[in-house]
Parts: C-alpha cells; structure tokens; sequence
C-alpha cells in the first residue's frame, strides 16, 4: 500500500484586520517613507514598537518599546517633551501582556519608544539584514510593528499598526476591520491613498495578514 503525504505549512491569519499595502524598491526607500508615514497627520500617537526576527518558527530577535498610553503606569515614565516630539500615545510605560501567549525563545531587548525607536531600529536594520539574510539561516520574518492610533479614527484597537515587512520590503498600513463602521473610514482611506500619491507609490488592498 502507497501513501502519499502532503505536508502543509501552517500559518496564523487574523482575518479581523483591512490591510493597504505599498511595495518599494530597496530598504533606504522603505526607510525613509516610514519616518514621513509616522511624522505625517496620518499618525496621531505612536502606541508601541516592536522588532521581531523569526528563523522557521523560532524567535531569534525581539526588540520592544513596551507600550505608553495616558493611563497612569506603576513601571515608569518619560517627559512631556519626548511624548511630544515622539507621538507618544501618553508618557507612561506598562508591561505588554498582548503576546505573553506566544513563547518567546530569545531574550527581550528594551528599545525607546516612538519615532526615536523607529528610527533605532530602522538603523539597526540597515547595518544587521544583510548579516542575517547571508547567514543562510532560514529567516522567515523580519519585521518591525508600529501599533498606532490613526488620527481619522480617534481610537486605539487591537489591529491598528503598521507593519514593516523588510524581507518582502513592503509596508502594511492595517487597521481594525472594526473601523469600516466608522463615518471616518472612508476619509482615512483617502488620506492614506494622498499621502502616497504624493510619494508617487500605489495603494494595494489585502484581505488578511499574517498574525
């Protein structure tokens, strides 16, 4: 008797999510549309970073900002100032629990948060990817998620964030699928489709991301 076996590579897909990508030609591009993204009226607070890098389903790399919000935290602050030109969504810093299901197997690293952990870690980047990509390891994410609250929305909810996929060199501007009951949906689509009208790049809409 002959079985013939089909092996399947799972994946983990929310589908509560409206995806718009914008695919660029290098990461110095990528990079530099990020920043003017983040600084741009688009972007009303800058909720929390992270930096992740996965080899198959393994961890290898995980950088966090931790997240800041308007709510009184035990775990510390920043000033009014660096809230300010940083687009934090509020200065105090709390422990993230959103992932604390997910086994990490490498050890956390602490990164500042907002536009200047956006810009550490793009600059991390630019001196580490080729490192890792030539490593001939099996590299299967390497991408960094900026959780925001979109000024034409007003609120914070669970998928709102950029994701910044540097292997693919794409960005996902991905907000909740909650949010198309919003009267300010359609103005926020129009908002994001301008800004990159003005940067000469097209708007490509998904149906799902990876989670």
């Amino acid at each position: 008797m002959v079985f013939n076996l089909k092996l399947i590579h799972l994946e983990l897909v929310d589908c509560t999510s409206d995806p718009h990508f914008i695919y660029l030609n290098d990461i110095d591009q990528l990079s530099k549309i990020i920043i003017d993204l983040c600084k741009s009226d688009i972007i009303k607070y800058i909720y929390q970073l992270k930096l992740i890098i996965k080899e198959g389903f393994k961890t290898v790399k995980y950088f966090d900002s931790g997240i800041y919000s308007s709510i009184k935290g035990k775990e510390g602050q920043v000033s009014s100032d660096y809230v300010k030109e940083n687009k934090l969504a509020g200065p105090f810093y709390h422990k993230d629990s959103l992932f604390n299901y997910i086994k990490i197997e490498t050890k956390i690293e602490k990164i500042m948060p907002g536009i200047n952990g956006i810009k550490y870690c793009l600059e991390w980047v630019k001196n580490n990817f080729k490192k890792y990509i030539k490593s001939n390891r099996n590299i299967s994410k390497f991408e960094l998620r900026i959780s925001v609250i979109y000024d034409k929305l007003k609120k914070h909810m669970e998928h709102d964030l950029i994701i910044v996929d540097f292997l693919n060199c794409n960005i996902n501007i991905v907000n909740d699928w909650n949010h198309q009951d919003s009267p300010n949906y359609n103005k926020f689509i129009s908002q994001i489709k301008e800004f990159f009208k003005s940067k000469n790049l097209e708007l490509y809409n998904g149906v799902s991301i990876e989670y």
